[in-house]
């Protein structure tokens, strides 16, 4: 059911012919829960009408549909839905690119964000020893490193 209904926000979000097609076929035609949703050809043939039906007001529909694509609203129409289709997915794009840094930085443990860890450390190119000290109560941490004497442990 839930992805019936992104199927759904996705078809009608993005108004392109191609996507809407991918969708269809991929999706539509599958689901059992989308087809029972589609009307029989039986409710569909008793909506539609013959040419011979419509009688008289037949030729003026024709003259009048034809002088609307030849003034090319439905171009004109197409390239809204392209802006639009391609503003939209720079938003889902963007919208998921944030939702992404959020669970990326909520995955981050507090041991990574307040350990601090001092693998090897030198001193004139020589070995030396690091003395880490934090004040209580304090985000300053102050680091002290020490030649290694010969003789002398760590």
């Amino acid at each position: 059911m839930f992805r019936c209904k992104m199927v759904k926000f996705f078809f009608y979000m993005f108004p392109l012919k191609i996507w809407q097609d991918f969708l269809i076929q991929r999706h539509i035609q599958k689901c059992p829960l989308c087809l029972k949703r589609l009307a029989d050809e039986e409710e569909v043939r008793s909506l539609l009408l013959q040419e011979n039906e419509v009688g008289d007001l037949w030729p003026a529909i024709k003259n009048r549909l034809s002088s609307i694509r030849g003034k090319g609203h439905s171009f004109l129409w197409g390239k809204w839905k392209l802006a639009f289709g391609a503003v939209s997915l720079f938003v889902v794009v963007l919208a998921g690119v944030w939702l992404h840094n959020i669970s990326v930085q909520k995955k981050t443990t507090l041991r990574e964000t307040n350990c601090f860890k001092i693998d090897y450390i030198k001193v004139w190119d020589k070995p030396a020893q690091a003395f880490i000290y934090q004040p209580k109560d304090s985000n300053m941490i102050f680091i002290w490193a020490e030649k290694i004497v010969k003789g002398e442990e760590i």
